[in-house]
């Protein structure tokens, strides 16, 4: 029997509960799969639709009272219920020698499974979506000098080497993990994300009516996903303020904890030519994804290797191409280098992101228009789905 533990899943929309749910149904296919999995209803600001599901997938699911996930306080409190109530399941579900695929949300059932295996002798896979405690060092939450945060790290060190294997989302996190567990750890398997099906270059597509405003001969700089801590809008809108470049758009299409900060700098500052649209249904999301001319992906400092945000495969696959703002040497930037796919600045290329984005122009088209093909060429080649989630047949 294969478990999978993991905080949101089907019916959920947001990438977590898509990718996992797309997981179990691979495996599904040549194993017994159940998942035990939080409530539904993860992003409020999202139509979740349910239909008809796979019927070898049994769901074994827990709920707990409503929290504000985008209060810091209420969210931990939420994951520790939510945690304790799924530990709880593992304990009387699971048997010796099942194999558990756990994902790194909530993080505090790293801990929980970790203290368990050895009691209950079941194969422990630890799927990382984000490493702790050190995404909580960028986010602010934490300092890396701290003890609070040494200690946090000494005792999610000793969880992840209780794993019989990890399963990272690129070389920069492989590396990450080595350098973190050192010399005891378990054997690493690198497994990207991947573009979903549904997501395609639309030939002819009419921006403008798409987005309910004209963008004729403007270059649109599209960034669809979480408005968080960790993305570093903030900081790409102060050099996108400072280019004062009336030819170019910036649409942000999305929810999260800082979207309230966001609009504000957008009000109070006057950014002009940012139109934040909000959050939009998954089945537009091709939709979305076309009327843009550059994806944007961010990533505050100090994120190399803790996480690779899924909607690069997108971004990717709608044919388009890619402006990084992040740590050099990442996954995305790697992308960006070996594919030709788009432009790269770290955080401390400011300057030279502002005069990127004051030079853009309807006459950089052809230029732009290269760059994406290359990207949906090493979509196609590299990051399909059937290619990628073959892989975990292979674990």
């Amino acid at each position: 029997m294969i478990w999978i533990v993991t905080e949101l899943f089907y019916p959920d929309e947001v990438s977590t509960a898509l990718i996992m749910t797309e997981i179990a149904e691979e495996l599904a296919k040549s194993s017994d799969v159940s998942v035990i999995c939080g409530p539904k209803g993860y992003e409020k600001t999202y139509k979740t639709q349910e239909s008809s599901f796979n019927d070898k997938i049994v769901i074994k699911r827990v709920n707990i009272v409503p929290l504000n996930k985008n209060n810091l306080l209420a969210r931990v409190l939420r994951l520790l219920l939510l945690s304790f109530k799924m530990t709880y399941k593992v304990i009387r579900l699971v048997q010796k020698n099942d194999h558990v695929i756990l994902v790194t949300n909530p993080a505090f059932l790293l801990l929980a499974l970790g203290i368990i295996k050895p009691f209950k002798k079941f194969k422990l896979s630890i799927l990382i979506h984000d490493v702790f405690p050190e995404n909580l060092v960028p986010g602010n939450i934490l300092k890396s000098a701290s003890w609070k945060y040494k200690l946090l790290k000494s005792v999610y060190d000793t969880a992840y080497r209780k794993a019989d294997k990890l399963i990272v989302l690129g070389k920069d996190m492989k590396q990450l993990m080595s350098n973190k567990l050192r010399h005891h750890i378990p054997p690493v398997e690198v497994i990207t994300n991947w573009a979903d099906e549904g997501v395609f270059p639309l030939a002819g597509f009419n921006k403008s009516e798409y987005l309910g405003f004209d963008v004729t001969g403007k270059v649109v700089l599209g960034f669809a996903g979480n408005l968080g801590r960790l993305q570093g809008l903030p900081e790409f809108l102060g050099a996108f303020k400072a280019a004062s470049n009336k030819d170019v758009v910036l649409v942000l299409i999305g929810d999260g904890a800082l979207k309230k900060e966001i609009k504000s700098i957008i009000e109070n500052e006057k950014v002009e030519n940012v139109v934040l649209l909000g959050a939009k249904p998954r089945h537009e999301q091709n939709l979305f994804l076309n009327a843009c001319d550059i994806g944007l992906v961010t990533l505050k400092a100090g994120m190399c290797g803790l996480g690779v945000p899924s909607k690069t495969y997108n971004i990717m696959a709608a044919g388009k191409a890619l402006l990084y703002m992040g740590d050099k040497k990442s996954e995305v930037d790697s992308y960006i280098k070996n594919y030709l796919c788009g432009w790269s600045f770290s955080v401390d290329e400011l300057e030279e992101l502002t005069s990127f984005l004051s030079n853009l122009c309807d006459e950089k088209r052809p230029a732009i228009l290269v760059a994406g093909q290359n990207a949906h060429n090493a979509a196609t080649k590299f990051y399909s789905r059937k290619k990628v989630l073959s892989k975990f047949q292979t674990i």
